[in-house]
């Protein structure tokens, strides 16, 4: 690896963009040019990623993809279609109009100026390692988290169940945001706390399991309970934790990613998707161009960037709460928030109150919230951040800590679409049952040895 020739690269990607953003400004260069520009960008910044990190296998290869997808998901839409409203035109809550090209293009320009400093940063600050994980866990504690994984499973199961009866009891996946958490409080506390203990454990269990077939067999049991998500309209969180497994699969086994598997998963995933959503809010489904409807549907989240420009004097008195205040969704359900809190309920409110009432939202992006606290230069000094991160999330020789490094990926890589302290309330939220986790298996090791 020449980290320096690909620095180089990096380096003239730069330049490119600075003079695109040179003739935007100079000449008021269309949407369309800038949608191009930005496509092109992307694509070599992900190839650049894919190609200096041993074949993606680096968190901010996922990472650019993932932004390119929320982010840039309309452009694609438009490079299918053709179609410049596929970019410009907002269907978020009912708005239904266009946003301003001026608007647009300097959203864009947003979105390539992060993902430049993210894949700088990474690159950098990456050192790579040849260390092989061994974890020294003995057969007894394996055999015991694979016994407490199967002992939760059942919560799990049963909560799921639960969830999809409530949602078909009242209309739909809506049910879920503007009942007021009432699907969790029929639950209870205690079946939602060994709920989560079934996937924590299983992503232990998954870390530190040696024998391979065994693993496969407990994969697919929990693949099959978590189908459950899809049915309950929770798309998103299912398709972020299998590619966060995938991607820790592969480093585990010390495989990479090659490039037809992962066109064939867009494939796949976008079908999916495009069905999973259409069947939860009662639509009929446009076949002819899945693929489109796909990033279609998956890019809004740039509009939500762009109102953060469109409205910033509305939205910047309350930067910091944007920020600060999702920390606290852990605890409380979003209907609880008061305006000027949580930026997603803010602007889903403004847009169209009453399609708020009935569930709808337009979530947030870490770019909306970064902006609007510090403007460009945040975006950059987060971006850094958000690079050195992305480092942070590999395999660590502690298994414990190789399962928090698991949870802040699942955070880290739906920021384009989530606040940006998602990733810590992810943490902050498994944090005490990584504890619990250890706890009983210093105990069980007490009591072995007082038999001996």
């Amino acid at each position: 690896m020449n980290k320096k020739k690909y620095l180089l690269i990096l380096m003239i990607d730069a330049l490119f963009l600075a003079i695109a953003f040179g003739i935007y400004i100079t000449f008021n260069s269309s949407v369309q040019i800038n949608a191009y520009i930005f496509a092109f960008f992307m694509i070599s910044n992900i190839l650049i990623s894919y190609s200096f990190f041993k074949k993606g296998m680096h968190a901010s290869f996922i990472f650019l993809g993932l932004l390119f997808l929320f982010q840039g998901g309309l452009v694609i839409s438009f490079l299918i279609s053709g179609k410049v409203e596929d970019i410009t035109f907002v269907l978020l809550q009912g708005y239904n109009e266009n946003l301003p090209d001026s608007i647009i293009i300097s959203t864009l320009y947003m979105v390539m100026l992060s993902a430049f400093f993210i894949l700088l940063s990474s690159m950098i600050t990456y050192k790579q390692e040849n260390i092989l994980k061994k974890y020294t866990v003995s057969s007894s504690s394996i055999n015991f988290i694979l016994l407490l994984f199967l002992f939760s499973l059942p919560f799990l199961i049963y909560k799921n169940i639960s969830y999809i009866n409530y949602v078909m009891e009242h209309g739909g996946y809506m049910a879920i945001y503007t009942g007021g958490g009432e699907n969790r409080k029929n639950v209870g506390i205690i079946v939602r706390a060994f709920a989560l203990l079934a996937q924590v454990s299983f992503v232990y269990y998954f870390i530190i399991e040696k024998n391979k077939k065994r693993l496969h067999w407990i994969i697919f049991i929990f693949f099959m309970v978590s189908i459950m998500d899809l049915v309950i309209g929770l798309r998103g969180k299912f398709f972020v934790f299998w590619l966060t497994f995938i991607f820790f699969y592969k480093m585990k086994f010390k495989s990479n990613f090659s490039l037809k598997y992962i066109i064939a998963s867009i494939l796949i995933v976008a079908f999916i998707s495009v069905l999973v959503g259409f069947i939860r809010e009662g639509k009929t489904i446009d076949l002819d161009n899945p693929v489109a409807m796909f990033f279609k549907t998956q890019g809004v989240s740039l509009h939500v960037t762009a109102f953060s420009l469109y409205e910033k004097e509305l939205y910047t008195k309350n930067a910091i709460s944007y920020l600060i205040y999702p920390l606290v969704e852990i605890f409380l359900h979003q209907n609880e928030f008061s305006y000027g809190k949580l930026f997603a309920n803010d602007l889903s409110r403004d847009l169209n109150s009453q399609a708020f009432e009935n569930g709808y939202g337009t979530g947030s992006t870490y770019l909306a919230e970064i902006f609007l606290l510090m403007g460009p230069i945040g975006i950059i000094i987060f971006s850094i951040i958000i690079g050195v991160l992305l480092n942070k999330i590999k395999l660590y020789n502690n298994a414990y800590i190789s399962v928090v490094s698991f949870y802040c990926c699942l955070g880290v890589l739906y920021l384009p679409r989530a606040s940006f302290f998602n990733f810590l309330t992810e943490v902050i939220k498994i944090i005490p049952v990584v504890a619990f986790i250890y706890m009983l298996l210093i105990i069980k090791k007490n009591l072995l040895k007082r038999r001996v």
